[in-house]
């Protein structure tokens, strides 16, 4: 049996709802990386993935690297979930950049970037991302 609706708390639910999503900050588009005595400026649509590195986070564009000292976790807030997918718990990758992923063996699973010789790993929990269709 359904209860009844009361109209002033189903309005009062949605409201809150879209209070929730108005407060929701812009994903990021720029990161500021001290490279010497200068601050870079990193468009965030430039960056092929970020890697935790002991108490910086790496990150690596076509250009080069640099670090930064914003967690991992604290960037992946701030960055679009569409663009950028968690792969392992130290790895954040920008899925445009993905050229594959290599199944390495039973369980292991490692991605190449396009243009970059190295190999991303992927936990077991993130490989569903990378099923063949």
């Amino acid at each position: 049996m359904l209860k009844p609706v009361e109209p002033v708390r189903l309005a009062q639910a949605p409201l809150e709802r879209l209070a929730t999503e108005a407060r929701r900050t812009a994903p990021l588009t720029v990161l500021q990386a001290a490279v010497g005595r200068e601050v870079r400026l990193i468009r965030v649509d430039e960056v092929l993935c970020l890697e935790s590195d002991a108490r910086y986070t790496r990150v690596v564009t076509a250009a080069g690297d640099a670090l930064i000292r914003t967690p991992l976790k604290e960037l992946l807030a701030q960055l679009d979930e569409r663009e950028f997918w968690q792969v392992h718990r130290s790895v954040i990758v920008n899925h445009r950049h993905i050229a594959a992923a290599v199944r390495v063996d039973e369980g292991n699973m490692q991605l190449t970037l396009r243009g970059r010789p190295e190999r991303l790993p992927v936990s077991r929990h993130f490989q569903p991302l990378f099923k063949g269709q």
